[in-house]
């Protein structure tokens, strides 16, 4: 029931929030998943403006979502180039448990070191623990 706009708007805050507490030292913040939402609903509505039918329309932006997927790809590769020493490990926590995100992290195919810096170093030298 929460509006699509106030959902982007605080997944947004949350963001500058991460950034500034992790003073800009952790790059990668993957948001939310409902920030997929308002582009979702902004294709299948030009869709169904410019005479396609609401399944053809929500076609279109599936594909979008999928295309969207290939983030992970992306990421496993800017990882490997940059250092898993510069990713934090989170999740949308009650949405999504770590459990389940925990899996994507493990999809991505990397090294027992670079799981490590991911889900626990990162954060520990960041907040010096």
């Amino acid at each position: 029931g929460l509006p699509v706009a106030t959902t982007l708007l605080f997944a947004g805050i949350g963001t500058l929030i991460f950034h500034f507490i992790s003073k800009m030292q952790v790059p990668a913040f993957l948001g939310s998943s409902f920030a997929f939402i308002g582009g979702y609903m902004s294709v299948k509505q030009l869709g169904v403006d410019q005479g396609m039918t609401e399944t053809l329309a929500l076609d279109y932006a599936c594909v979008g979502v999928a295309c969207a997927g290939l983030c992970y790809f992306v990421m496993a590769a800017l990882i490997r180039l940059y250092g898993s020493e510069r990713v934090m490990f989170g999740t949308d926590y009650p949405l999504w448990t770590p459990e389940n995100e925990l899996r994507y992290i493990k999809e991505l195919d990397l090294t027992e070191k670079e799981y490590d810096n991911i889900l626990w170093l990162t954060c520990s030298r960041l907040f010096h623990l």
